[in-house]
């Protein structure tokens, strides 16, 4: 995916933005998502990150999320269904589909319980599409190097799956996601917490 970094550092900020925006627009339809290091690194998920669908929004988005933190990406828009795959040891559990009524997993979506909260639902895909996030869920394990567990997040696009990011520290709350693709697998919190400290410990 098209990205491009900024921070407090960059001089002329806004030629710079309407240069990289201008070349995003050439390579691909303009919308953009634009997320700081904090939202990059999981730290405060979602904080301060923005979908931007015109031009003339981008150096506002950017500024906003040079508030948050000093380093800001813009990250080309890919349209598609978003899945997530958890990876436990090597192994892939079950798959989980986010559906977000705000158009994105946004911070609102993530953490409210009202009408914008987002559906996670385990699901079961075509065969051709479970073997393809399966496999591509074991290379980014193998090729990342992880050990015990990890949260890899695609988007379907076209009827292929494409990594959106590796997350080495996800939410372990009840309610996460990696307690829900476990459940679907037969396994308690408790029992799951206590497959994690055991992994962890080779």
């Amino acid at each position: 995916i098209l990205s491009f970094i900024f921070n407090k550092k960059s001089k002329q900020i806004p030629s710079r933005l309407f240069f990289v925006t201008d070349i995003i627009i050439f390579v691909v339809s303009f919308v953009v998502f634009i997320l700081n290091k904090y939202d990059m690194l999981e730290v405060f998920s979602s904080v301060a990150t923005f979908k931007v669908e015109c031009r003339e929004d981008v150096e506002d988005a950017v500024r906003a999320g040079l508030e948050v933190d000093d380093i800001v990406m813009i990250e080309a828009y890919l349209p598609g269904e978003e899945y997530t795959s958890f990876i436990l040891d090597g192994e892939v559990y079950p798959t989980i589909k986010i559906s977000s009524p705000t158009g994105f997993f946004d911070f609102e979506s993530k953490y409210s319980t009202g009408v914008n909260a987002a559906k996670e639902e385990v699901v079961y895909l075509e065969k051709d599409l479970q073997e393809q996030i399966n496999k591509a869920s074991k290379a980014v394990w193998d090729t990342f190097y992880c050990r015990a567990y990890v949260r890899a997040d695609f988007i379907l696009s076209n009827g292929t799956f494409y990594v959106l990011e590796l997350n080495t520290l996800p939410g372990m709350t009840p309610t996460s996601l990696i307690p829900r693709s476990a459940n679907a697998k037969g396994l308690s919190y408790s029992e799951l917490v206590d497959k994690i400290m055991e992994t962890s410990l080779k």
